[in-house]
């Protein structure tokens, strides 16, 4: 299951700080030649697809990104490397990191549809590309660039339709990209506007369950949901096809980092709650 939530990160961060051993090899400076150096990765993120098979560098996978930030801390690591949407959370929280430039490299994020439903699978894809087109497609692109991994503001979306009804499962623990809102239970993200505004355009009533990955993945499979969104990366297409799963175009490209730990000890940036 993915995870997303910092709070996890912070509370195990509070006992980092002076207790770094430091990395034992130089920065990096070149993304496209690691020089063996140790990499951690979040377990079937967007990062672990990127860097499987490279022979330049270790490989190393972790269930949480807290205890990825641990071994980078005490020099187990040389990097991590994750999506630019997760690291700016991280950012916003935490100091001690630094960010390899260039990016490594950029996916795409989608939904998936139930199987059965690719012609309106099509049709969320014609809506993809006439949305890429719009000047409302760059003031979207430039809000996540933009995002400080805190402050996500919702846009003005189009209501829900009255027509046809589809059942979404929506990854709840994906802040900015898929979330609840506590006050008014509305699904909001990054991903879920372009569903909405999909659905709002098309005439579709969307009826959201907050759920986790794994939920959704199943849940799809067997017929419980027609749509599932939150995080979705273009990288897991392949394995969605063989499962029997419809995976949309990418409606935006988000890069992928190496961070490396910079002069001092990773730290927590300000108070926790």
């Amino acid at each position: 299951m993915r995870y997303r939530g910092c709070v996890a990160v912070l509370l195990l961060l509070l006992v980092l700080a002076g207790c770094g051993q430091g990395a034992d090899r130089g920065p990096i400076d070149n993304v496209n030649d690691l020089e063996g150096r140790r990499v951690g990765v979040n377990l079937a993120w967007e990062a672990d697809y990127l860097l499987t098979g490279r022979e330049d560098m270790e490989l190393y996978r972790y269930d949480s990104t807290a205890d990825m930030l641990m071994a980078l801390n005490y020099g187990k690591l040389d990097a991590i490397a994750v999506d630019d949407t997760s690291l700016r959370l991280v950012l916003s929280q935490v100091t001690g990191l630094e960010v390899v430039e260039p990016a490594l490299d950029h996916s795409g994020y989608c939904i998936f549809l139930l199987g059965e439903l690719a012609d309106l699978g099509e049709d969320f894809n014609a809506f993809v590309a006439d949305f890429r087109s719009r000047d409302s497609y760059e003031t979207y692109c430039r809000r996540q660039a933009e995002f400080d991994g805190e402050n996500y503001e919702a846009p003005d979306l189009p209501p829900d339709g009255d027509g046809r009804s589809l059942r979404v499962a929506c990854v709840e623990d994906g802040y900015p990209r898929s979330f609840f809102d506590m006050r008014t239970g509305e699904a909001l993200g990054f991903d879920v506007e372009v569903l909405r505004q999909w659905a709002g355009e098309r005439g579709y009533h969307l009826d959201f369950t907050a759920t986790n990955y794994d939920d959704m993945a199943l849940g799809l499979q067997s017929g419980r949901y027609d749509i599932g969104v939150g995080y979705i990366s273009s990288l897991y297409r392949e394995e969605a096809d063989k499962i029997g799963l419809f995976t949309s175009d990418s409606f935006v490209e988000i890069p992928t980092h190496f961070c490396q730990k910079g002069a001092g000890d990773i730290s927590i940036n300000g108070e926790v709650d």
